[in-house]
Formats: C-alpha cells, structure tokens, sequence
C-alpha cells in the first residue's frame, strides 16, 4: 500500500516513514504543504494518506474533502486532543496520537487497508 505522509516537522516525518516502511507499507513523501498534498494526490498509487493536522500556517482538515471525493482513506497524526482540533464531521477518521509507536502505526495502516478495501468506507469493521 502506498501511504502519502503529509508532515510539516521532517524529523517526525522521517520516523513515520520508518515506521510505515517497517509495517509493510511504502511511504510516498513526506509533502509539508496542502498544494504539495494536493500535487501528490494526483498520483493515482495513493492508496491512503496520514495527515499531521498543523502544517504550519495551514491547516490539513483543507484535505478532507478531496480525499472523500476521491475515496482514498486517511488518518489524521496530531499531538492534540482530536476533541479540540477535529470538526464534528471527522468524527471518524481515524487518529494517530503522537507521540506514537511501531506498534501503533502498523494497527492504523492496517484500518487504512481495510478501509481501502471497503472502498474508502470508513465505517468498514
């Protein structure tokens, strides 16, 4: 599965590609920008993407709808509680708390799948 890392902080970025290297996946980027995430998307291979919801002066939730439009799944990484930075309608995407582990990361990538699977569904099980 090709995973989009959409990641302002590069050190972060560096070790989310690790991890998602090491569970299996291909890391595509990171991009640390929405036009750069955008400009990725165009890529047909994207087969999911993780958002850090801070790129620094944006905001990745400008993503959101494109992704469904395009059915591809995705999960937000963010340092904050999801309660204070995700609107209502994010209710269920997915979230990687960071700071996060191996562990983790190989337990969304495999939501991702299923949920690219699905479809795009994320209500799939």
């Amino acid at each position: 599965m090709r995973v989009l890392l959409v990641e302002d902080n590069f050190i972060i970025a560096l070790d989310l590609a690790g991890l998602v290297r090491e569970a299996g996946a291909e890391p595509v980027g990171p991009v640390a920008s929405v036009r750069d995430a955008i400009a990725a998307l165009g890529d047909a291979s994207i087969e999911a993407v993780i958002l850090d919801i801070n790129l620094g002066e944006e905001n990745a939730l400008a993503l959101v709808d494109d992704l469904r439009q395009r059915s591809i799944p995705f999960a937000f990484a963010t340092g904050y509680s999801p309660d204070d930075v995700l609107p209502p309608e994010c209710a269920d995407v997915p979230v990687l708390a960071k700071p996060y582990s191996a562990v983790e990361v190989r337990a969304l990538l495999d939501v991702l799948r299923r949920h690219r699977e699905a479809g795009g569904d994320r209500t799939a099980p």
